[in-house]
């Protein structure tokens, strides 16, 4: 608290209508003020060069956070910061002014002066809640903060603002931050003639290119088109940079076509087709995110800026206006079918949950409103009642339902169990299987059934087409179950006895073959 008393010392003998002490209270100091004139501010911020603030390095630090954390202003979130004892060791009065709590707040930061002095730290970041960090978090923070960077290891009241950085990071992702610097700092200084006048035109063109496709980029399932910074200007008689000016508007159709078209071509049966198992679950999230992706690009082909990179392509009569025109509609279409798809996956969501998640005995309450709005679908979706459509949600739900089973009863346990002369247990588990496996076979049937006679088309599909994963299963299921139940046999041969004459020699065979039976 040494700067802390040097501040009150220098400030009592700056103004005699003040009383300042101090007071303990528990581990902290208040600083207790009194005015003998309330109408006057005695912490505004004095143009007097001996003021208690005149050090211009502590100005510039609270302008910075003045700027960055604009919305800090008197009220609730002020009186938690600067009026509390638990986040200050310093009490301010009601009528103490923002910048003068900023200043007195952060002069008793040793963090603060640490940056100053200290070549070993080179940044510091100031939060909302302006508790200094003298170390770069390893993820960055949700909050907004104010990140102040140094040339130079020592910093003066001669190099104050020439030798630092100052950045605003921090609200959201590093994709997006990079993405706002790039646009709105970097591409503006490469575009400036003045810059390029002794790059040559290769040079140039060769910097503005590799610029462009660091820009292209995808980032939170949403696809960004790159749009390039360019003067529009009609009145310009450069002939070659007008050309040159073409050549990128036309290399940046191609670049979008190249993107829009790979959300295109994203199709919900790759998984399938890779021979992998998918649950119902991967369809939902494919057309959520298919959704959103077009969705983000139909809005950026709406966007001021992309319209009139088209306006100028179309002026010049370039010959990728009418290619980009019927992609154009391609989206548009493509959009319509993916949120569709959405809107009426959404009730259907919540039973696949439910399928993924519900003990495996109780999944056979789920088929029925599982199918039922299956069938919904399939009679008011336009774009998904599709015999496609249907083989894969279908075949996808046998997937859920194969590996509930493995989750419920695997090959290690059946064999544990029978280890542990717990055969019985197996045969139980294995008939739970199968008795769901079959549920859902025959609620399935029975939707079939409906369909044919309450929907304008039927499901036209073949078992065979739905269920093979699912009948292959069950066939594997049912062979164990035979031997699980053949063991339970061979185990009662354990206690026969047979009498008579040849009792003995029979009941001896009977051992024999038991044992031979365990062996094996």
């Amino acid at each position: 608290m040494k700067v802390g008393f040097k501040f009150l010392a220098r400030r009592a003998s700056k103004s005699r209508k003040q009383i300042i002490w101090w007071k303990p209270s528990h581990s902290f100091f208040f600083l207790l003020i009194e005015e003998s004139n309330p109408t006057s501010d005695p912490f505004a911020m004095s143009d007097d060069p001996a003021s208690i603030w005149d050090d211009p390095r502590v100005n510039f630090v609270v302008q910075c956070i003045q700027s960055t954390h604009s919305k800090l202003s008197p009220g609730a979130k002020f009186d938690k910061l600067f009026r509390t004892e638990a986040t200050c060791p310093i009490y301010f009065p009601p009528t103490l002014s923002l910048t003068a709590a900023l200043c007195t707040f952060i002069i008793h930061s040793e963090i603060l002066e640490q940056f100053f002095s200290d070549g070993t730290l080179k940044c510091i970041l100031v939060p909302e809640n302006l508790k200094i960090v003298a170390a770069m978090p390893n993820r960055l923070p949700k909050m907004k903060c104010l990140a102040i960077s140094k040339t130079h290891d020592e910093l003066t009241v001669d190099n104050i603002r020439s030798a630092t950085f100052i950045a605003e990071i921090g609200g959201m992702s590093s994709f997006e931050h990079l993405e706002l610097v790039s646009k709105n700092v970097l591409l503006p200084v490469l575009s400036n003639q003045t810059n390029k006048l002794n790059w040559g035109d290769l040079t140039s063109r060769e910097i503005t290119n590799c610029f462009h496709s660091l820009c292209r980029h995808r980032q939170s399932c949403r696809d960004e088109l790159p749009t390039p910074l360019f003067d529009d200007d009609k009145s310009s008689s450069d002939e070659k940079s007008s050309s040159n000016r073409l050549s990128l508007l036309e290399g940046t159709i191609l670049t979008w076509t190249k993107q829009i078209k790979s959300v295109l071509k994203q199709d919900p049966e790759a998984q399938l087709k890779l021979g992998m198992h998918p649950t119902p679950d991967v369809e939902i999230a494919f057309w959520k995110k298919k959704s959103n992706n077009l969705n983000s690009i139909f809005e950026q082909l709406q966007s001021p800026e992309i319209r009139r990179i088209l306006r100028v392509l179309d002026e010049a009569q370039s010959t990728y206006c009418t290619a980009f025109a019927r992609l154009c509609k391609e989206v548009y279409s493509a959009r319509l079918e993916a949120n569709d798809n959405v809107r009426h996956l959404r009730p259907l969501e919540k039973w696949i949950n439910k399928l993924n998640e519900e003990d495996f005995g109780n999944l056979t309450t789920v088929f029925k409103p599982m199918l039922h709005i299956l069938m919904l679908i399939w009679k008011h979706s336009k774009h998904y009642n599709t015999p496609n459509r249907l083989v894969v949600l279908v075949q996808e739900m046998c997937n859920s339902i194969i590996d509930q089973a493995h989750r419920s009863i695997s090959g290690e346990q059946i064999f544990s169990l029978i280890d542990n002369e717990e055969a019985n247990v197996a045969v139980e588990e294995l008939s739970t299987v199968l008795k769901v496996c079959g549920k859902f076979k025959k609620t399935y049937l029975d939707y079939k059934a409906r369909v044919a006679t309450e929907c304008d088309h039927e499901w036209n599909v073949h078992n065979g087409a739905l269920f093979a994963r699912l009948d292959c299963f069950m066939e594997r299921c049912h062979d164990v179950l035979d031997m699980t139940q053949t063991i339970i046999q061979f185990s009662k041969l354990a206690k026969v006895e047979i009498g008579g004459t040849k009792g003995t020699t029979l009941t001896a065979t009977i051992q024999q073959i038991k044992n031979d039976f365990k062996i094996q």
